[in-house]
């Protein structure tokens, strides 16, 4: 097989009994052959990945690493870099002050507009209850 035979063979997704799809299984081992592939990319493992290649598929060496390159290049690692914003955007986002529904808790929330105030105090005065009111829930429509 040519190195790109091989890449595209564990690649490839299987259909299974379920009528999902996996991806090519290790006979050995039962586990996605491109799975481990990849974690061991992701770890910095390049010369492990490039002979589980070589055992799984039994070819040469220098065969087993043009596969790896070709894995390399259509893969997108990620960099520290990458997990560190990742992780910096969660934190974010955890910590972010977003308003809750007091009524039902949802963040589906939208802000009465100054203007949606001085129509009603224009059309229904002082009777107007939005004039008071911040938020509005879209899903309860409870007003505060």
């Amino acid at each position: 097989m040519t190195p790109q035979q091989i890449y595209d063979d564990f690649n490839k997704l299987e259909s299974d009994s379920m009528g999902g799809y996996i991806w090519k299984e290790n006979p050995r081992t039962g586990e996605a052959i491109y799975n481990e592939i990849k974690e061991l990319y992701y770890a910095g493992k390049e010369e492990e990945a490039v002979q589980y290649i070589k055992e799984v598929y039994e070819c040469e060496e220098e065969v087993a690493r043009q596969v790896f390159d070709i894995f390399k290049s259509k893969t997108h690692k990620v960099t520290p870099l990458m997990k560190a914003e990742v992780e910096a955007y969660e934190r974010a986002c955890r910590n972010k002050n977003v308003p809750k529904c007091p009524t039902c808790g949802s963040t589906n929330i939208k802000k009465i507009s100054s203007m949606s105030k001085a129509v009603g105090m224009l059309t229904l005065g002082i009777l107007d209850a939005d004039i008071h009111r911040t938020f509005y829930c879209k899903n309860c429509g409870y007003r505060w």
